[in-house]
């Protein structure tokens, strides 16, 4: 269980460090409702998990290393290539919405026209996508634009080219980690990433120490980098509800942002308080119970974003009915993220005020 353990904090810390990049390049959000992502994360655990047990069941030598450095090279190339092929489908398979606008939204779209819009061109020729669909009664219509399964057929390639990109570029870093961190066979004995890592920052002299808890090496770099992650969440989530209940777009009076190894906490645009890695408190940390917090409030996240997303586009009855499903998922998300913060307060040794108490986000319903 340690080692599971250990595998599910390094996917999620993986996926957080990368998250800018991730969402770039995620399929359009009416369709990305996290499933790409956590269909990605549970193939690396796999794979994590894999590369372990082969590096338990035989004393790493180098020629070991040289191949894990070779399967990484394979899965460089293979993520790379698939990369410009998932940008090429991208820009194939989708299209701004609406046409001339600066925040324009890319949406999927099918490779197979109706027959009415075949006759309307025929009298109307030259038409870029987004007029189609603008001519045809906008975004939620575009299927009267182009057939449904053909439209349903380009979510499913351009999400399964997501995950071959994704589960590819982080099982290179994965594997590159395995073969930096083992030693040959002049070594000791069982060298299995899962070990190697803490105690690799363990023997490092220009940074914070990796601390002993419960029996798992927990390393405060990681550690900050989850807690800033999911208060940068916490930050996204309250500003959609600001926005759905008054249409408040302030900035916080309190921002948390992690600056290198430091946690710098500013009110009103001053420093309040800076929290240095090597001043966690590692002891509060449970790693377990906050990374199952942070997958399940990223999916949920997720999906109430996307609903938001849609709101503009939707009649007024559409409109009523989506809020209920978003107000369900608030009250879920607020149940988790207080969780996350009291935790990221046990660890930080400082407490977390503003819209971080979530106070009135999670108090008052959406309407």
């Amino acid at each position: 269980m340690k080692i599971l353990k250990y595998a599910l904090q390094l996917i999620v810390t993986l996926l957080a460090a990368f998250h800018g990049f991730l969402l770039n390049i995620s399929p359009p959000e009416e369709i990305r409702q996290s499933s790409s992502i956590g269909f990605a994360s549970f193939i690396l655990l796999i794979l994590f998990l894999l590369i372990a047990l082969l590096a338990r069941r035989k004393t790493p030598s180098p020629r070991y290393r040289k191949w894990i450095c070779v399967v990484a090279l394979v899965c460089a190339v293979l993520g790379t290539s698939a990369f410009f092929v998932y940008q090429a489908k991208t820009y194939r398979l989708t299209f701004l919405f609406p046409p001339g606008s600066q925040d324009a939204e890319l949406y999927v779209k099918g490779e197979v026209l109706t027959e009415e819009v075949i006759e309307w061109l025929a009298h109307n020729p030259g038409k870029a996508d987004s007029e189609l669909v603008d001519s045809f009664g906008g975004v939620k219509y575009k299927d009267r634009v182009w057939t449904h399964e053909s439209i349903g057929k380009a979510e499913i390639v351009l999400v399964g080219w997501h995950v071959i990109v994704v589960v590819s570029l982080m099982s290179a870093v994965l594997c590159l980690l395995e073969g930096l961190l083992t030693t040959d066979a002049r070594g000791k004995n069982d060298n299995a990433v899962s070990k190697e890592i803490a105690s690799h920052l363990d023997q490092r002299n220009d940074g914070p120490k990796v601390r002993l808890r419960e029996g798992i090496k927990v390393d405060p770099n990681i550690t900050m980098t989850l807690i800033s992650s999911g208060l940068s969440l916490v930050d996204k989530f309250v500003d959609v509800v600001r926005k759905l209940r008054s249409g408040d777009e302030r900035p916080h009076r309190v921002e948390a942002k992690q600056e290198a190894s430091t946690l710098v906490i500013r009110r009103d645009g001053q420093v309040l308080e800076k929290v240095e890695a090597s001043q966690l408190h590692l002891n509060e940390w449970d790693s377990a119970r906050y990374d199952a917090l942070y997958q399940r409030v990223s999916s949920f996240w997720t999906q109430f974003n996307a609903l938001y997303g849609q709101l503009p586009n939707l009649s007024v009855d559409e409109q009523v009915r989506i809020k209920q499903r978003m107000e369900t998922m608030r009250k879920e998300l607020c149940k988790d993220f207080r969780e996350m913060v009291a935790i990221s307060e046990k660890v930080l040794g400082v407490p977390l005020s503003d819209h971080y108490t979530l106070y009135s986000t999670c108090n008052d319903a959406l309407t």
